[in-house]
């Protein structure tokens, strides 16, 4: 797989000092330009969030390469040319927004955490095998 550990730790906010609110998101990589987007129940809440937007922007490049792995089993293609772009929190859940490099395509990945660990349950609409 051509682009498997494309994003590094380094490149992703890590302290609650980072955590920085800016209208109605977080931008947890400037390098990648990808950020949080938050709901305005979620801004009225921001500081009790801060700590698992840490965490969700640690586990970014551990995200990125379950999804890649994913689309390799399902379509056997090296190369994945699409990069995450917005994440969603829902609760425990959080939904990432991929946008394709070539055409006008967009599709979600869907983890859930549970008892410390992420899990993907969503695949733009499929149940993972």
């Amino acid at each position: 797989m051509k682009r498997i550990n494309r994003y590094q730790v380094e490149d992703f906010i890590t302290t609650l000092g980072d955590v920085i609110l800016s209208g109605d998101e977080v931008n947890v990589s400037p390098k990648h330009d990808i950020v949080i987007g938050l709901e305005p129940e979620q801004i009225a809440n921001f500081d009790n969030l801060k700590g698992f937007i840490v965490e969700i922007s640690r586990a970014i490049p551990d995200f990125d390469n379950q999804v890649q792995r994913y689309f390799y089993s399902r379509t056997n293609e090296p190369d994945f040319p699409h990069h995450l772009s917005v994440i969603y929190i829902e609760e425990d859940t959080i939904i990432l927004d991929y946008w394709s490099e070539m055409v006008n395509n967009q599709f979600t990945m869907t983890f859930q955490y549970n008892n410390g660990f992420w899990k993907l349950i969503d695949a733009n609409g499929r149940k993972p095998d």
